[in-house]
């Protein structure tokens, strides 16, 4: 059954709003896409993961390649670790000497950790954060360190992660 005209009065009063019936349009089915591909999505259009933590279909790779989660940091003081994370926040700040460094916050399955670049480790790799994309993904090696009762990363190598089969080659530079 059709609606009246768009704008003419139903018997009830009201003025119709639609043209054709719900029958009358077409059965659309959007092609379905990989589970990373939906929680990057979720990542993107909520701000959070409702389900699994987007990096979840790296970790596979990471664990192989001895990358460990943000769980292994107080464990790991004083120590080198390597660790990926989703981009939460960063900033950069000047130093007494006018250069620039930067902190990073990253988020993984077990919880958030902060990486903090001196200004040599972040001029070498500014160009690589200053790539900007909602959904970021990064790798950190570095060194554990306990100040203020809070664990950060001092990083000495920093890189992209995405989520394609090239991924592992960017892990071993």
């Amino acid at each position: 059954m059709l609606f009246p005209p768009v704008g003419s009065r139903l018997p009830d009063g009201r003025f119709a709003t639609f043209s054709r019936s719900v029958r009358d349009t077409p059965d659309i089915q959007p092609p379905d896409y990989s589970h990373a591909q939906k929680r990057r999505d979720e990542w993107d259009l909520l701000g959070l993961a409702v389900g699994q933590h987007p990096i979840a279909d790296l970790r596979p790779e990471l664990a192989r390649q001895g990358f460990k989660t943000s769980k292994a940091l107080p464990n790991r003081i004083g120590k080198s670790i390597k660790l990926g994370g989703l981009v939460a926040a960063a900033r950069t700040a000047k130093t007494k000497k006018g250069r620039h460094m930067c902190f990073v916050t990253l988020s993984d399955e077990d919880g958030l950790f902060e990486a903090t670049l001196f200004p040599e480790v972040y001029d070498r790799y500014k160009e690589e954060l200053s790539a900007r994309r909602r959904c970021r993904f990064l790798w950190v090696a570095g060194k554990v360190e306990a100040q203020y009762d809070a664990l950060s990363v001092t990083v000495d190598k920093i890189g992209a992660l995405t989520h394609t089969d090239s991924a592992t080659k960017q892990l071993k530079d």
